[in-house]
């Protein structure tokens, strides 16, 4: 099982890097191709409005040709098509990428997450989906920025190329033959959204990604305009950090004793760091801490909750409801706060009621699948 757990580990942080590495400069790149800046966010429009959709189907996917397989498209869907933008800058060839890499990285995050906790014992769940969550998040923390960075260095076509190799090496991974414990049945969407506690939890962890895609859209504009734009960097490389570190922490305390007593403090250290962030005049890299430690912890927290909840009959499916609560979380936090709000701050403080209202949620929308996550095995 570690063998396979580590070839997946490995596989998934390449596609990620991929991914990441292209992500800031794509919207660039269409820029650069004589694009107003509508034509560059619409990049990253197409691309999670392809994620999401993807994400709908990936569990039938799934179903159909197993986990490792659909791991392999993923990263090929993610990978290859960077190499089509070495032809031309054209907007509708970027699109047209960016909506077939979209889909591959559907494929990827929620075929990944699925096959760490069919490989993992449960008793070692948390541990299992933190090293998950540093597989994939260390990429967010180095290939985001050094991309943008290296742009201007060597071009557009290097990075291209590198994306696609990586990913590329990426695939050989999952072509290794893996035995993956197969359930008897496989369980969809909607089964899996009537599991006891599982709908909410998602609107939990939606909430809470609606308050990160608030911090993560804003911070660069009006964080960078307030504090300049090193400040507004390494806010957000505090914010990577912070929230990779607790995913790990709290992969250990939900393996011991329960992932349900790390959502309450989850949430309040997130909303403080909202609330440190709006409130406080230059705490723009505290707060950043604070409230990247708070998602942390809630992440971790939540994805083992619905796998737990969800079976192993639901993993596939628990995967793709956690990935598709963040991604919507994300997008309507970056949107739909940015146009509602006067103000950062008032954008982040929005957020933080949000956060505060999820505590709600969990304090009086009572399910078995509370007491049932207090049973977990200690590791």
């Amino acid at each position: 099982m570690r063998r396979a757990l580590t070839l997946v580990y490995v596989s998934s942080f390449a596609a990620l890097t991929s991914f990441y590495l292209m992500l800031g400069i794509t919207p660039l790149y269409a820029i650069s191709g004589g694009q107003a800046e509508l034509g560059g966010a619409l990049t990253t429009t197409v691309f999670m409005l392809a994620t999401v959709a993807a994400e709908l189907v990936t569990t039938d996917l799934m179903r159909r040709i197993g986990q490792q397989a659909t791991l392999a498209i993923g990263i090929v869907l993610l990978g290859l098509p960077a190499f089509a933008l070495l032809i031309s800058d054209a907007l509708a060839l970027i699109l047209a990428v960016s909506a077939i890499r979209g889909a591959g990285f559907a494929l990827v995050i929620i075929a990944g997450g699925a096959m760490v906790a069919s490989l993992t014992d449960e008793s070692r769940h948390g541990r299992g989906l933190a090293l998950y969550g540093i597989a994939v998040g260390i990429p967010s923390i180095v290939a985001l920025p050094f991309g943008v960075w290296l742009v201007e260095q060597v071009g557009f076509a290097p990075l291209f190329v590198v994306s696609g190799v990586v990913a590329v090496l990426g695939v050989l991974v999952p072509l290794v033959r893996i035995e993956i414990p197969r359930p008897d049945e496989v369980h969809g969407l909607v089964r899996t959204l009537r599991k006891p506690g599982v709908l909410r939890l998602a609107i939990v962890f939606g909430a809470t990604t609606l308050a990160a895609g608030v911090f993560l859209t804003w911070a660069p504009i009006t964080g960078g305009d307030a504090h300049g734009s090193l400040i507004a960097a390494l806010a957000l490389l505090a914010f990577g950090l912070a929230s990779t570190i607790t995913r790990w922490v709290a992969g250990r305390i939900g393996d011991r004793t329960s992932p349900t007593v790390l959502l309450v403090p989850g949430l309040l250290i997130l909303g403080a760091g909202l609330a440190l962030t709006a409130l406080v005049p230059g705490a723009i890299l505290p707060g950043s801490l604070v409230l990247g430690a708070g998602l942390g912890l809630i992440q971790n927290a939540t994805l083992q909750l619905m796998m737990k909840s969800a079976g192993a009959s639901g993993y596939g499916a628990a995967s793709a409801i956690w990935n598709i609560a963040y991604d919507i979380g994300l997008a309507v936090g970056a949107f739909g706060f940015g146009l509602l709000a006067a103000t950062y701050g008032l954008s982040l403080l929005v957020s933080a009621a949000l956060v505060a209202s999820a505590i709600a949620v969990l304090a009086f929308w009572r399910s078995p699948a509370s007491s049932a996550s207090s049973q977990v095995t200690r590791g």
